[in-house]
């Protein structure tokens, strides 16, 4: 069977996670993002590494980041996923002690993991409640999931091995290598043509490359970095809004504006406001 990308270009407003509803699909197939399967209905296998699982309902399986899988499913099957990206909570946040055993949780997902029990009635009876309004609460849901599994014993490990394929590693290390570029020249005037040579791609190429192993165009990634390291001053120094817009890389002042709503969902000045309230 052939590998391919899934990303989830269709929803580039999502920044962290998004419910889904999983469609059959007819061969092995990775994302850049950590998924978290409900098995609502019916019964199936799952594909990892070469190995084959079965599941039925109210099983919850894990895939990680980059993980090639492939699910067999009855045709009255209902799949609900949970795809999310830790990365966009921020290394710091990420890296905290008190999330110590969620990391280990999200590592060993490299394997793939397979849950029954008490601990998935409760993460159903959570998941029940995201709608994918991408509010404060919801993240909270999404957290409160993570911490019930990760918590749990009662799995099974799909793969003895974690999976690895060339093509998908240097992938992984080229997004990889892109990613700290831009947060590391963020504030500077980043041209697309530019970035793609300095990692010897046709600018064309380098676009459909990024878009579809980040799961999310340059322009918003970009947007989101410098967006990130705004809320970061915002909190922590008193220089104006129109200096904070300058700083991270805005040469315009209402750009950011319309940028930091639409990302965060409120204005600059209102966000400095509730943090310091």
């Amino acid at each position: 069977m052939s590998i391919r990308l899934v990303n989830r270009a269709e929803k580039e407003t999502y920044t962290f996670f998004d419910k889904r509803v999983v469609q059959p699909e007819p061969e092995l197939y990775y994302r850049s993002d950590f998924s978290i399967l409900f098995i609502e209905k019916g019964e199936g296998v799952i594909q990892v590494n070469g190995q084959t699982s079965e599941f039925s309902e109210q099983n919850i399986i894990v895939i990680g980041p980059y993980i090639p899988h492939r699910i067999v499913s009855a045709h009255d099957s209902l799949i609900t996923a949970i795809v999310f990206r830790m990365k966009a909570m921020g290394e710091d946040f990420i890296n905290c002690c008190q999330l110590s055993h969620i990391r280990s949780f999200l590592e060993r997902s490299s394997y793939g993991l397979k849950y029954s029990g008490s601990a998935c009635r409760k993460a159903f009876r959570i998941a029940d409640r995201i709608e994918n309004t991408f509010g404060f609460r919801e993240v909270i849901n999404l957290f409160e999931i993570l911490d019930i599994l990760s918590l749990s014993g009662n799995h099974k490990i799909l793969t003895n091995e974690p999976v690895s394929t060339p093509i998908i590693d240097k992938n992984k290390q080229m997004i990889d290598r892109i990613k700290h570029y831009i947060e590391q020249h963020s504030q500077d005037v980043i041209y697309v043509e530019a970035l793609a040579q300095q990692f010897n791609m046709a600018e064309s190429t380098f676009i459909r490359f990024f878009k579809s192993n980040a799961g999310v165009s340059f322009t918003k990634y970009l947007n989101r970095v410098r967006i990130d390291k705004a809320c970061h001053l915002l909190t922590t120094c008193s220089d104006t809004i129109a200096s904070i817009s300058a700083t991270v890389g805005y040469s315009s002042l209402s750009n950011f504006n319309r940028q930091f709503r639409c990302i965060i969902g409120t204005t600059p000045r209102q966000y400095r406001c509730s943090l310091c309230a």
